[in-house]
């Protein structure tokens, strides 16, 4: 189950071009395919918050856009739709590109938009926190390490969910959990799955966790249902 949802999130890296040096920064993405098309999903905040690759490229920075493992894009150029205050953005991606992710392609939701799910059921979250991400400057190549998690949801309000997620619920595939107290910061735009008995639809996408203690964190994620793409 925690395997399917680290299938479908990609990493998305925001960084320097080889040889150059800067900040890398990032976050997680996932992909579908729907009627209008094949894209790449994320929080609207990845781009525009300031830091973000808007800023970052309007302040003269040179920075990449990596999504898994295609060349560089630029992820403005490939906005379909987005919403600022849903937080939520969908970037058109070719078939040959979404051919090069690989699995994490959502193929055809049976809903679309899906509904939000319903406040005391499950679901399930992969993404690609900062804490577990390496970079060797000198390979020219920065590695992703997948944290998974599942939760319940315990307030469904206009266009998103809040949860409280234990650091016992937490699940890294490679590396160790995160100390207490870490920031997960690259989780923004990760997939969020209604836990079912067959299958796992898409319903939303992770905005931000605010820490309560060291061991509980209030998440919230954008639900789906006002997408219009």
């Amino acid at each position: 189950m925690a395997r399917l949802a680290r299938d479908y999130a990609v990493p998305i890296i925001f960084a320097p071009p080889l040889g150059v040096k800067g900040k890398i920064n990032g976050a997680t993405g996932f992909g579908v395919r729907l009627d209008s098309g094949i894209f790449i999903a994320t929080a609207y905040h990845v781009l525009h918050d300031k830091g973000g690759y808007v800023d970052r490229v309007q302040k003269g920075q040179r920075v990449h856009c990596l999504v898994g493992n295609l060349p560089p894009l630029d992820p403005i150029s490939r906005v379909a739709w987005q919403d600022k205050e849903l937080d939520v953005a969908f970037l058109r991606i070719s078939e040959a590109e979404a051919a090069a992710l690989g699995p994490c392609i959502i193929s055809s939701p049976p809903k679309w938009p899906p509904d939000p799910p319903k406040e005391g059921e499950l679901v399930l979250m992969a993404g690609y926190p900062k804490s577990l991400r390496k970079a060797d400057r000198d390979a020219g190549s920065i590695g992703s390490g997948p944290l998974s998690a599942v939760f319940q949801v315990r307030k469904v309000k206009e266009g998103c969910c809040t949860c409280v997620v234990e650091r016992s619920d937490l699940v890294p595939f490679e590396g160790k959990l995160p100390r207490p107290k870490t920031k997960i910061g690259g989780m923004s735009g990760a997939p969020v799955l209604r836990v079912q008995t067959i299958s796992y639809p898409i319903v939303g996408i992770f905005s931000g966790s605010f820490k309560i203690t060291t061991q509980v964190e209030l998440v919230q994620f954008a639900t789906l249902d006002k997408v219009k793409i």
